[in-house]
């Protein structure tokens, strides 16, 4: 007779296979041996153990039935795989799907794949029902079918429109706008995070003395003087004294920071 067999599992630590042996007349035994290649079931061999690994395997869950697909937004003339799980126990699966809050199909999912095709723009909720006769539980998924966008060039976002400038305490926002057409792209300014003085005191030298600055802002970028941000001092530090540091931020920044530095008499 010939025998049909799947291997169910396989224990590493005692080497032992379970198995499900069938044949012709429909007899059905689970039963057990010592993992060796070619080892001897009955009058039968075993040539190799472990289970298909399907590309697309549903899953089996006890209670919890799940409906799905691979994304959430799909433009118009795709087609959309739905795909269910199995649930343990239950053999009835039934889909309804809904569009902008009317129902437009009804049917038994007996595959763990449903394709849908030729749907409209809007908004789609799907519900998977589970249960031996009368559905007992349901699940859903929602999607959504947009306007096919057909872009015939490569966008240049060359020009843009500062909406809000990055301050010391807030992010700025900037709009690109395509030079080709209507597409625009907005981006965050991060607003500024830190200004620093190279050195906050000097000992008198007789010399001039202004500390660089440096400003990054809350990402850790390092802002450009002269295109970011002027500095001006109130004078050039040669003598005993406080003095001022102002930076003035300008171009997609806004705002001024004072900052101090000291030249302090030198010791006797």
């Amino acid at each position: 007779m010939p025998h049909v067999g799947i291997v169910t599992a396989y224990d590493s630590a005692t080497k032992t296979v379970t198995y499900v042996d069938g044949n012709s007349n429909d007899a059905v035994q689970i039963g057990t041996c010592k993992w060796k290649s070619g080892a001897k079931v009955g009058s039968q061999y075993v040539y190799g153990y472990g289970r298909p690994a399907y590309s697309n395997s549903p899953t089996v869950t006890s209670t919890t039935p799940v409906i799905t697909s691979e994304k959430y937004v799909y433009n118009v003339g795709e087609s959309i795989t739905l795909q269910r799980n199995i649930v343990k126990d239950s053999n009835y699966y039934w889909i309804s799907l809904w569009h902008d809050g009317k129902e437009v199909l009804a049917t038994s999912m007996d595959d763990v794949n449903y394709v849908l095709s030729n749907l409209q723009v809007g908004l789609y909720d799907v519900f998977l029902q589970v249960g031996n006769a009368v559905a007992t539980e349901q699940t859903s998924y929602t999607f959504a079918v947009q306007e096919t966008v057909i872009q015939d060039h490569e966008h240049d976002f060359s020009e843009y429109t500062i909406e809000k400038k990055a301050t010391l305490n807030e992010w700025g926002i900037v709009t690109f706008t395509c030079s080709e057409c209507d597409a625009t792209e907005e981006y965050g300014i991060p607003e500024i995070g830190a200004v620093l003085l190279a050195k906050h005191e000097y000992t008198y030298n007789g010399k001039k003395n202004k500390p660089s600055v440096t400003v990054i802002d809350v990402e850790g970028n390092k802002l450009v003087k002269g295109t970011d941000y002027s500095v001006e001092y109130s004078g050039d530090g040669k003598k005993e004294g406080r003095y001022k540091v102002t930076v003035t931020f300008k171009g997609i920044y806004s705002g001024t920071k004072n900052l101090y530095y000291y030249v302090v008499p030198k010791e006797e």
